[in-house]
């Protein structure tokens, strides 16, 4: 069995005086969480429940329809039908089970949870995942480019309750919820990790590490879950040059100067009113002063062309758990 079956399916809810509740509220959430978790009618998980966007009905004799959860620890609530408060139990245990027989394994679709990454060589799309490529997720009738399905709803919450708009757009601007814009078939973005490395975040529940600092940031900055940024190429500047000071001779008469540097070579000649030119040769170490203004032409060194600042990488599919 691909799923878990509620054990108070088909049961009868009762009030905190013994009486059946009609109508009673049922939800799901991720253990210790306030992301929902979908619910199903059947247990390949292919029928979602409830028909409400956001609670399972109790019928008039207060029992419960079948229903099964995907296996991952989880949060249920109940409340009456007037929104009274019955139950809310969190932290509850539902791991998938042991293989046996056979040395099987449990499949990725089960293990991982919702909004877990995961890399893989295969470059198209894996069951029970969607890839980061900047495509959208939605319902089925969103019209969604990665996926649109009803498997989707939990992810699409995830993302929209922790990555911002310009991270993870939603189709039309965000709404007041995930549920709300998912309900109402908007697509959402997935985020774009084409071509792009993961870095821990410049904080992570600590102190600033500083780490990060100089990065160059698109979006975002070191403490934003999902800001991007880096170049793959650079181009040095002046100020990005060692500090090096140049020696030399400067060799001739002061109205023809030649200065020698390395293998490059400069032509200073004296200028402005009144100037008067020493006569004869003379040689000297740099740095020479002068008294009066000079002008310096030099062959320019390099031409001043990017260069690649990329590490040594393999290439991947990044996937993300539905």
């Amino acid at each position: 069995m691909a799923a878990f079956s509620w054990p108070l399916s088909r049961q009868t809810v009762l009030d905190l005086n013994g009486n059946a509740v009609a109508g009673a509220q049922l939800r799901f959430f991720l253990a210790g969480t306030t992301t929902p978790l979908i619910a199903y009618a059947d247990d390949a998980l292919s029928v979602p429940l409830p028909a409400s966007p956001d609670f399972i009905a109790s019928d008039a004799y207060g029992r419960w329809p079948r229903v099964y959860l995907p296996y991952r620890n989880y949060k249920e609530e109940v409340r009456s039908a007037a929104g009274v408060l019955l139950w809310n139990d969190d932290g509850i245990a539902n791991p998938a089970p042991a293989s046996s027989g056979g040395g099987g394994t449990v499949p990725d679709s089960e293990r991982f949870k919702t909004g877990d990454p995961k890399w893989s060589f295969e470059p198209g799309q894996i069951s029970g995942f969607v890839r980061l490529n900047a495509l959208t997720i939605g319902n089925a009738a969103s019209g969604a480019t990665e996926r649109a399905n009803a498997d989707t709803e939990a992810l699409y919450i995830w993302l929209w309750s922790r990555l911002d708009n310009i991270v993870c757009p939603v189709a039309g601007g965000r709404g007041v919820s995930g549920a709300v814009d998912y309900a109402a078939g908007k697509t959402l973005g997935l985020p774009d990790w084409r071509g792009r490395a993961p870095f821990g975040l410049d904080t992570m529940g600590n102190s600033t590490a500083n780490r990060l600092a100089g990065a160059t940031f698109d979006q975002g900055n070191g403490a934003t879950p999902g800001a991007y940024g880096g170049r793959a190429y650079n181009t040095l500047v002046q100020a990005n040059l060692p500090a090096v000071a140049p020696t030399g001779t400067v060799s001739g008469s002061l109205n023809n100067i030649t200065a020698v540097v390395g293998a490059g070579s400069i032509s200073i000649t004296p200028g402005g009113a009144g100037t008067t030119a020493a006569q004869g040769l003379f040689s000297a170490s740099l740095p020479v002063t002068f008294s009066s203004p000079l002008t310096f032409t030099g062959n320019p060194l390099g031409s001043s062309a990017a260069f690649n600042t990329m590490p040594g990488f393999g290439l991947v599919t990044w996937h993300l758990k539905l």
